[in-house]
C-alpha cells in the first residue's frame, strides 16, 4: 500500500503567518528556518535553546496528529489532532491520498479525495508549539498520487503517470503553478534540501533528476537507471528517499530489491547505484536512510521485518541478524535527527501503534524498545527535521519486547497516511 508515512522535524522558532507550513520531511537543521513560501524572501531565526523533534501521523480517514519525542519517547502534542473531513451531520467518505510536511515545520499539506469529485489540496498551519490548525486554503488537484515539499515551501504533486503539478503559498494564498509534463512515470518525489533539484522515481526502473528553475519549470539533467542483475526483471519501483545530508538516495521495489546511490553535491546527479535483494517475496513499500547515509532500512509490508543494510564501500551488505521482526503491513517509517531512534507506524485492531527502535550509531543495528498506541486503524508517520518516510504494519511479532506507552483513546487521535 502506498499510504502511510512517518516524518520527523525539529521544533522551529515562533512563526507568525501560515505561509510556509505543509509537509514534514526535512533535515533537522532546516526546521529552524521560517521561509516565505511565495515571494522568495526569507527570514532566519536562531534555533530555540531546547529544540524538539516532531512526528506527524495521518490516516486514510482524514485525520492528522503530531507527536514530540523528548528523550526519544513519543508524546502527543496538545492541539495537534485535526480532521480534514468536512464538518457536517453526514460527511462524505474522505480519503487522504497524499501527505507531506514542510521542512521548515511551519505547515503541512494533504490531498483529500471523495467519491463525488477530484482530489483537493489542503493546507494546515503548524504553530510554534506544534499545534495544527486547518486553513481555508485549498486547490483542486487531478489524480494526486505523491507529494513533496521543498524548504522554500514549493509543493510538488505527481499523478503517477506523467504530470507533476506545482503549488506555492504567497500572501496567504495558495497559488497553482505550472503542471509539467514529463517523460517519466513519477511514482515518488523528493526534493534536494536546497529545493533546486527534484528527484522522481520512474516506475520503469530509473531515477529522473530535474533541475528546478525559479519559475518552477523543470529540466531533465539525468535519467539514472536502476541496475539489474542477470535474470532480474525491471520495473516495480515504488519509493525513493534522500538522507538528511542529501548525499545518498535510496529506492525500493515491490519485488524485494533495495538500491542506494551517491548524490553529487553540486548538480544533484546520482552515481554509483548499488543494489541488494532483501528477500525474493518481499514487498518493500518504504525505505529510509539514517541521517549520515551509513545505513539503509526497508520494511516488508506483506511479510513483516525491517531489513538492515550497511552502505560502506559502495556496496549494500546485510547486517547480522537482519531482518528485525515487525508487524505485518507497516505503513510509515522515519529516523530521528540523531540517528539513534527509528519509528514505525503499525496499523492494527483495535488500535494502531507507533513502534520505537533504538539504533546503534556504530553498527546500525536496530533494537525494539516500545510501542505507542494511538487508536488509528491505519497510520502513517511523517517527521519534520530530518527525512520523512512511510511504513505500515498490523500485528506485533512474537517475543518482541514492546512496552505500552501513553495509550490513547480512538476519539483522542487522528489517523495518518500517504
Amino acid at each position: 500500500m502506498k499510504h502511510g508515512v512517518l516524518k520527523e522535524i525539529q521544533e522551529p522558532p515562533p512563526k507568525h503567518t501560515l505561509k510556509p507550513k505543509l509537509v514534514i520531511l526535512a533535515a533537522t537543521w532546516l526546521a529552524i528556518f521560517a521561509v516565505a513560501c511565495g515571494g522568495g524572501s526569507s527570514s532566519t531565526n536562531p534555533p530555540p535553546p531546547t529544540a524538539l523533534e516532531w512526528f506527524f501521523v495521518e490516516s486514510f480517514s482524514g485525520q492528522v496528529e503530531g507527536f514530540s519525542a523528548p528523550s526519544g519517547h513519543l508524546e502527543p502534542i496538545p492541539g495537534s489532532s485535526v480532521s480534514f473531513v468536512p464538518a457536517s451531520p453526514s460527511p462524505p467518505l474522505t480519503l487522504l491520498t497524499a501527505f507531506a510536511v514542510a521542512p521548515t515545520g511551519m505547515f503541512l499539506a494533504v490531498t483529500a479525495s471523495t467519491a463525488q469529485g477530484p482530489a483537493t489540496l489542503e493546507i494546515a498551519n503548524i504553530a510554534s508549539g506544534g499545534a495544527i490548525s486547518v486553513t481555508p486554503l485549498t486547490a483542486p488537484v487531478a489524480n494526486a498520487y505523491r507529494m513533496a515539499i521543498a524548504s522554500q515551501g514549493v509543493i510538488a504533486i505527481s499523478d503517477g503517470f506523467s504530470t507533476i503539478q506545482f503549488f506555492t503559498l504567497q500572501n496567504d494564498a495558495l497559488l497553482a503553478g505550472p503542471a509539467v509534463q514529463t517523460s517519466v512515470s513519477p511514482q515518488d518525489l523528493a526534493f534536494r534540501p536546497d529545493g533546486n533539484v527534484l528527484y522522481a522515481l520512474n516506475a520503469g526502473g530509473a531515477i529522473a533528476v530535474f533541475s528546478v528553475a525559479p519559475d518552477l519549470s523543470l529540466q531533465l539533467i539525468q535519467d539514472a537507471p536502476l541496475p539489474l542483475v542477470p535474470g532480474q526483471l525491471g520495473g516495480n519501483a515504488v519509493r525513493i528517499r534522500l538522507n538528511a545530508a542529501g548525499n545518498k538516495i535510496a529506492a525500493t521495489t515491490l519485488d524485494g530489491w533495495v538500491y542506494v546511490g551517491d548524490v553529487n553535491g553540486t548538480d544533484g546527479t546520482v552515481s554509483g547505484i548499488t543494489e541488494a535483494q532483501a528477500a525474493p517475496n518481499a514487498n518493500l513499500q518504504e525505505v529510509v536512510l539514517d541521517p549520515t547515509g551509513q545505513n539503509v532500512y526497508t520494511d516488508d509490508q506483506d511479510n513483516g521485518g525491517i531489513y538492515e543494510f550497511s552502505t560502506a564501500g559502495g556496496a549494500l551488505t546485510a547486517l547480522p541478524g537482519s531482518p528485525v521482526a515487525t508487524p505485518l503491513g507497516s505503513m510509515g517509517m522515519e529516523t530521528d535527527s540523531t540517528g539513534t531512534r527509528l519509528y514505525l507506524g503499525t496499523p492494527g485492531f483495535p488500535s494502531s501503534q507507533i513502534v520505537t527502535f533504538s539504533r546503534d550509531l556504530s553498527s546500525g543495528k536496530l533494537r525494539p524498545l516500545q510501542s505507542h498506541a494511538h487508536g488509528l486503524e491505519h497510520c502513517v508517520i511523517r517527521t519534520v527535521g530530518i527525512l520523512a518516510n512511510a511504513y505500515y504494519a498490523t500485528s506485533l511479532p512474537t517475543g518482541a519486547v514492546f512496552q505500552s506507552l501513553c495509550p490513547l483513546q480512538k476519539s483522542d487521535i487522528s489517523r495518518s497516511s500517504t
